[in-house]
């Protein structure tokens, strides 16, 4: 009892530090916007800003964890072993059962959505409220974006100037979103993790053929946050929780850390070589956080048989159902180790701690690996999109509501992009590549269940125009033409 007491304290105490902490960081930036920061004396102030809160975050978020790291959060890999006959009958009995109570429950809640929105769509006063209360994170945006443009303004230039250069040898580095994920050769692998694989029609393979480039090192792993590219570029790094544990079971097994030791040489390499460097994340390090910590706590409540990886459950329950048994999983959790609800609750807070402070310390850290590895390259740092960005509360009235309340998440991972561009001593520019076209433009429930390598399920990666959308920002960064379609 006494040391569960102890454990809310130091969270309580955390939690209080980290307001105080965002609050200077929000009370700094306003105070810069404010007063803009003058050419070469004070233009570092919005790229201090961001390292020390985020130095100070991390520094709390430590001495929380504390050598117990590997303790509280490592996954438990006891084998389960009652009987390959009776688990595979108890597990094909427990998913038929879930899938099909959850058909229904499913149908049910989308008629109950059709009825809300049928209604909501006949009465103009809750039409126009909605509308009204979009304009305030619109404006948000656009005040994050402002802000960040007028510090790099202050600074140095957004675009390289490569146009008399020989480009031989050039690297893309991220997430799925530049992987070619949704296009057709991608589909041919069958699967939604294809990692580091040269896919035709994607961003990087475009922006080589335009640039005549020898070679293109296509190194993007879908579902990686900004905790595993700096993984494999930075040998001192060691990771977290999730890279120790649910990044493998959440990738299929791709992103494992064996697999993340077994690429580290070939991502070094690649920068050591390469006369442009491309960095693309950011998403996964919004979403990837919290669901790992939902699968570690949920592994706590599985029933004795289920030893099910998170692709299997979806394949055999369904996506709704495979979220539903998950959810349950987390409550049995719960209800059945009460001395370990100061551990759940951790991971679930640090899972928010990781977006806020992995996130742009992680920016800065790549940033920093990538001039060590070849301090001649020249850094590419991608301004991400908002995949929802057109998403309503209610189509009928085209509010764009849920694009705008997510987009000031994804603004505020930009800023953290930008800083770290700043900070970069060498030669670095800055891609736009906001407004790009993606595959899902209608509003859905976006969960990790519901990902498709196509169009029928949440698919947040760029259409086949999208791809050469991204190739054009990237070469006008460059300094160069585009043979390709451009943002409208």
């Amino acid at each position: 009892m006494e040391k569960n007491w102890k454990g809310w304290k130091t969270f309580a105490r955390t939690a209080c530090m980290v307001c105080v902490g965002l609050t200077v960081m929000a009370s700094a930036a306003l105070a810069d916007e404010a007063e803009p920061a003058a050419v070469n004396t004070e233009e570092a102030t919005f790229v201090d800003v961001v390292k020390n809160v985020s130095s100070t975050l991390d520094g709390i978020r430590t001495v929380v964890l504390g050598n117990e790291k590997k303790d509280i959060f490592q996954k438990n890999e006891e084998a389960k072993d009652l009987g390959s006959l009776i688990t595979g009958l108890a597990e094909n009995a427990t998913a038929v059962t879930v899938k099909n109570a959850v058909s229904g429950a499913e149908e049910q809640a989308y008629e109950s959505v059709r009825g809300a929105r049928d209604f909501l769509s006949s009465n103009s006063d809750v039409n126009g409220a909605v509308k009204e209360a979009a304009s305030g994170p619109r404006s948000a945006i656009d005040s994050v974006y402002d802000f960040a443009e007028e510090q790099v303004a202050n600074s140095k230039s957004t675009v390289a100037d490569t146009a008399g250069r020989d480009i031989q040898v050039y690297t893309s580095i991220g997430d799925s979103v530049q992987s070619g994920c949704g296009l057709e050769e991608y589909a041919t692998y069958g699967q939604i993790v294809v990692a580091n694989e040269t896919i035709r029609g994607s961003a990087p393979v475009l922006v080589g053929r335009a640039l005549g480039a020898e070679k293109v090192n296509q190194l993007h792993m879908p579902g990686a946050r900004s905790t595993e590219i700096r993984y494999v570029l930075d040998d001192e790094y060691d990771g977290d929780w999730i890279t120790d544990g649910q990044s493998y079971y959440l990738s299929d097994g791709v992103l494992g850390k064996e697999h993340l030791d077994s690429w580290k040489d070939e991502y070094q390499n690649a920068v050591r070589e390469s006369d442009v460097v491309v960095l693309d994340f950011g998403f996964n390090d919004f979403w990837v956080p919290w669901y790992g910590a939902m699968y570690d706590v949920a592994a706590d409540g599985r029933l004795p048989w289920d030893d099910m990886t998170p692709w299997e459950r979806v394949d055999r329950m369904g996506s709704f159902g495979a979220l539903a048994d998950t959810l349950a999983s987390v409550g049995r959790a719960y209800v059945f180790n009460p001395l370990n609800w100061w551990k759940y609750d951790l991971k679930f807070a640090d899972s928010i701690l990781k977006f806020v402070v992995d996130y742009p310390v992680n920016c800065f850290a790549i940033t920093d690996s990538i001039y060590n590895l070849n301090p001649d390259a020249t850094l590419l740092v991608c301004v991400g999109y908002n995949p929802m960005e057109d998403w309503d509360l209610v189509p009928a009235w085209d509010d764009n509501l849920v694009g705008d309340v997510l987009g000031v998440v994804f603004a505020m991972h930009d800023v953290a992009k930008i800083a770290a561009f700043l900070n970069y001593p060498g030669e670095a520019a800055l891609v736009d590549m906001r407004h790009v076209d993606v595959i899902t433009d209608n509003t859905m429930i976006f969960v990790f269940e519901k990902m498709t390598i196509d169009d029928t399920g949440f698919n947040p990666h760029p259409t086949v125009r999208g791809s050469e959308q991204v190739a054009s920002q990237i070469l006008k960064a460059l300094g160069r033409g585009t043979p390709y379609a451009t943002i409208d």
